[in-house]
């Protein structure tokens, strides 16, 4: 996933199937595969996607968020594009399982392919990003995200210049 988004590779349903079977490799029996029966999302009311459609509201899916990308005049603007996008794939819940996990890598596929650091959400941050998603606030998730990835920012350069900080 690091050299795709190095190279500026473009989204596709291959990637996202290639990460979902990583992450979900020995956990699931159908890693790297969508869904083949209905699911849901725990805690939600959301309805996901049927599976009959998967594959076609997955392609539209990557198609819109690689044209807004294209078409966002601003880093804030490409960071709102991706935390929407985010949610966008977790109504569509592609896959049995490791949903969260997929979407998350492929958030931070996006952000750091657009020169953005990647979103970190610690433990403790992880209720309210599930609330911003059963919520469907956007507002609030684009809020939250841009503030963590400030603090990422800022712990990434850190590390970088350690020199600089080492008394």
């Amino acid at each position: 996933m690091l050299e795709c988004a190095r190279k500026g590779e473009l989204l596709s349903i291959s990637l996202a199937n290639e990460i979902h079977r990583l992450l979900m490799d020995r956990l699931t029996y159908d890693a790297g595969a969508f869904k083949k029966h209905e699911n849901a999302i725990l805690g939600s009311d959301l309805v996901t996607a049927p599976v009959s459609q998967v594959p076609m509201l997955m392609q539209q899916w990557i198609d819109n968020v690689e044209y807004q990308l294209e078409q966002a005049g601003s880093d804030d603007e490409g960071i709102e594009v991706i935390v929407k996008s985010h949610m966008e794939f977790e109504k569509i819940h592609p896959y049995s399982d490791g949903n969260g996990r997929t979407g998350r890598m492929l958030m931070n596929f996006l952000l750091l392919r657009t020169s953005n650091w990647p979103l970190i959400i610690k433990g403790q941050d992880r209720t309210t990003y599930i609330n911003f998603l059963a919520s469907d606030d956007l507002v609030g998730f684009v809020r939250c995200a841009k503030a963590l990835l400030i603090a990422e920012k800022d712990r990434g350069e850190r590390f970088l210049n350690k020199e600089k900080y080492q008394v």
